[in-house]
């Protein structure tokens, strides 16, 4: 081990430290970052709940299309489709937009309803021939942008046709897009009021298609079937929307870092944290080195491992490593084979052997293998409560 190089890395972080402390202290003291990083945390925590299994992701490739979606949609939505439960996808959806919109849309208009796709270009259109009234689904779950005048177009459409529009649905995978007005003209805005966003997913306390609609519907659904169809349509959707989530977390990660001098802060900071192994072991070196009874010594191993050379149990001879990374100290407490280990090969394990000769410490450690015992502990653990009683341990039971 070359400690010249091990000191030359402390110096370096310490000048570095010192050169660009108020940098760093305003980089990590910023809300917006800081914002940003949560967003990103629960994007990657939300990602670890929606891995369930979905036979749609096995029998098409066609998921994560919007005419996928179109077509789930309204199939669940059809009372004439042979899910078994009639009405009920229009009346939740019914509910879903007076609790999003303050509205009381009236059952009685969607007696007759239909549920019918791409009439007129329009994605999903409820409608009833007897009352003449209507409500339009826009699908942007895969975040396509809007054609010219396009929501004001369908309605026109469906006016001039005869019907009341009661609602216009846009449904974007996340709550972040919104209907692009850019193209409207002027008579156009007089539907801007029957437009409802109902984004697929959302926050736990805000609406979505996914918590609001489709939930309900699974639970209230007699068909155990078409049920289980709707919570895997759920996860799929819960899925595809982490995706959207990431790419929208470093688009503002990214925005965020051409600001200022940000980009090159963050550069070093990264480059500080991989340097972090390095400083944790030299640092354990540092500490221990003069104190490390009942082992002999400590030393430096591949610049990241703090290596206690020898303790001596029973006539057994010990080592512990503790190896570092940017997280966590994992601490190997093990019998090498190149040494006499005879008695401890007469026990089932090392757990065994070290409970036998009064050692403790180390029971709620895993068992790597016969001759090993390891354990994380997160780096932010002080080493006077990880190291400390170990060798107090050991110590006063060990051979010397």
């Amino acid at each position: 081990m070359d400690f010249t190089q091990i000191s030359s890395t402390i110096d370096n972080w310490s000048s570095f430290l010192s050169e660009r402390q108020s940098s760093f202290e305003s980089l990590l003291r910023d809300s917006s970052l800081n914002r940003l990083l949560e967003e990103h945390k629960a994007v990657v925590k939300s990602a670890d709940k929606s891995n369930a299994f979905t036979v749609f992701e096995i029998i098409s490739d066609l998921y994560y299309r919007e005419n996928f979606h179109s077509d789930l949609i309204a199939f669940f939505l059809n009372p004439n489709q042979n899910h078994g439960y009639g009405t009920l996808g229009i009346e939740l959806l019914m509910e879903l937009i007076s609790r999003s919109s303050g509205w009381q849309l009236d059952p009685a208009n969607y007696v007759d309803a239909i549920v019918v796709r791409e009439e007129g270009r329009i994605d999903i259109l409820i409608k009833d021939e007897c009352s003449k009234h209507a409500i339009l689904i826009e699908n942007k779950m895969n975040n396509a942008g809007d054609r010219d005048r396009q929501i004001p177009r369908y309605c026109d459409i469906l006016e001039k046709q005869g019907f009341t529009v009661d609602a216009a649905i846009y449904l974007p995978m996340l709550k972040y897009k919104n209907p692009d007005k850019s193209t409207w003209e002027v008579n156009d805005f007089r539907w801007a009021s029957k437009i409802i966003v109902i984004p697929a997913v959302s926050d736990i306390n805000e609406l979505s298609l996914t918590k609001d609609w489709l939930e309900p519907l699974a639970e209230q659904c007699q068909n155990k079937d078409v049920a289980s169809t709707i919570r895997q349509y759920i996860y799929l959707i819960t899925k595809n929307s982490n995706y959207t989530m990431e790419k929208i977390s470093f688009d503002k990660l990214y925005n965020y870092l051409l600001q200022d001098d940000h980009l090159d802060s963050a550069n070093s900071l990264v480059s500080m944290m991989n340097d972090l192994p390095k400083y944790l072991a030299q640092r354990i070196y540092d500490l221990y080195s003069a104190r490390c009874f009942p082992f002999t010594k400590v030393w430096i191993y591949r610049d990241t491992d703090a290596v206690f050379e020898e303790c001596m149990i029973n006539g057994v001879y010990f080592k512990m490593d503790v190896w570092c990374d940017t997280r966590t100290y994992n601490i190997l407490f093990w019998a090498p084979s190149d040494r006499d280990i005879s008695k401890l090969s007469q026990y089932n394990s090392i757990k065994e052997f070290l409970k036998e000769n009064g050692v403790s410490i180390f029971n709620d450690y895993a068992l790597a293998d016969n001759c090993q015992v390891s354990k994380n502990i997160p780096i932010t653990t002080s080493l006077n409560e990880i190291i400390d009683p170990i060798l107090a341990q050991l110590s006063a039971i060990s051979d010397k």
